[in-house]
């Protein structure tokens, strides 16, 4: 017994009701993907730890590396405990109110190279240096680099 095809009107996305907006990169972003009204950096400023810290575990734990990698590597560039760390998780502490109250480690400017587009040492934004450090101390983590590699220690 053959049947008539069912023939589906296109379903209406409510989110390309309005047109794509330009953004200078030579193609259009839907306005849903597009930052609405805030720069990348105040998006920065207003991520918390919380919001990330899953992340960067799934990420390490997926490329066999441990986790207590990462948390390491934050204590040595904030120059803080593990268990001030975890307040600021518990928290929900935002990076802008984190890197406001700690110091950097002295040998944080040796971290060098490219994560997410941008070469880390030519951030312009003081703050989204500072996360970026941590973005690339956590990739460098997940392709297999030793600690003791990542920590740099002073240059004599």
């Amino acid at each position: 017994m053959n049947r008539p095809l069912l023939v589906r009107p296109p379903l209406q996305n409510v989110y390309l009701k309005t047109k794509p907006r330009p953004h200078g990169l030579g193609f259009f972003i839907p306005h849903y993907l597009a930052p609405c009204g805030m720069t990348t950096d105040e998006r920065i400023a207003r991520m918390t730890l919380a919001s990330v810290h899953p992340h960067y575990l799934a990420k390490l734990e997926r490329k066999g590396v441990n986790p207590d990698h990462y948390l390491e590597a934050l204590a040595w560039l904030t120059q803080s405990s593990r268990e001030t760390i975890q307040t600021w998780i518990d928290g929900q502490w935002t990076f802008a109110r984190i890197f406001d109250s700690v110091e950097l480690h002295p040998a944080a400017h040796q971290i060098k190279g490219v994560i997410c587009g941008w070469r880390v040492e030519e951030i312009e934004n003081p703050l989204s240096q500072k996360v970026r450090y941590l973005d690339k101390l956590v990739d460098e983590l997940a392709k297999g680099k030793a600690l003791g590699r990542v920590l740099r220690h002073m240059s004599v």
